[in-house]
C-alpha cells in the first residue's frame, strides 16, 4: 500500500448511510461526531436541505456532503464552520477541519 493512502478500519452503515471510518478513530469520536451532526442536521432539514456525514478519515477531519437546499446555499459553509466545526474543536482536541465532498 502506498504511504499516501489511508488505511480504513471499516465502512459501516450509519442510519442507512455508508460512512468511512479511519483505523485510528476511536468509537467515542464517531459517537460525538454523529451527535453534533444530528443537531445541525435538524436545522438544515428545516430549510429544505441536509448535511450527510461521508467519512471520518482521522480524528483531525470529517467529510460531509451537502444535499438539497444546502448544496446551493451561500451560508452553508457558515453553518458548517459555526455549527459543526466550532463544537467539534471544543470537544475534540485534535480536530482541525471539515471537508465538503
Amino acid at each position: 500500500m502506498s504511504p499516501h493512502r489511508r488505511k480504513y478500519r471499516n465502512v459501516f452503515a450509519l442510519k442507512k448511510r455508508k460512512v468511512i471510518i479511519g483505523e485510528d478513530v476511536p468509537p467515542e469520536t464517531v459517537t460525538l461526531v454523529e451527535e453534533v451532526m444530528a443537531d445541525v442536521r435538524t436545522y438544515a432539514r428545516s430549510h429544505g436541505g441536509d448535511i450527510v456525514l461521508t467519512a471520518i478519515p482521522s480524528e483531525r477531519e470529517i467529510r460531509v456532503k451537502l444535499k438539497g437546499a444546502c448544496a446551493f446555499c451561500p451560508l452553508s459553509t457558515v453553518t458548517l464552520r459555526v455549527g459543526i466545526e466550532r463544537r467539534l474543536k471544543s470537544e475534540l482536541t485534535h480536530f482541525e477541519r471539515i471537508r465538503i465532498d
